[in-house]
């Protein structure tokens, strides 16, 4: 896994982890086929979480539908690893 990519999933974990003040949320992570160490990263995080691999890399449109559909929860966020939570409020 290239080195950025690797420090934007560890942001979005830590800002769900340290940041987040609504607590009562799953994630859903649906890897698109990577070829890199992706998984790694996810299985180190200690969320509840539920991991959806595609062998293949699938259209950004067919895997968040994967992850909609595999969520349990009234509401769903679609996010990339690209954002990083700032303030505790910014869920819930």
């Amino acid at each position: 896994m290239p080195r950025h990519a690797r420090v934007r999933w560890c942001r979005l974990f830590e800002g769900l982890e340290q940041r987040t003040r609504y607590r009562s949320f799953e994630l859903v992570l649906v890897d698109n086929g990577s070829d890199d160490t992706s998984r790694r990263v996810f299985d180190k995080w200690r969320g509840a979480k539920q991991l959806i691999a595609n062998r293949d890399n699938q259209t950004f449109s067919a895997a968040n539908n994967q992850g909609v559909r595999a969520a349990t929860g009234d509401l769903v966020l679609l996010a990339n690893n690209d954002i990083e939570p700032i303030h505790p409020d910014w869920l819930g």
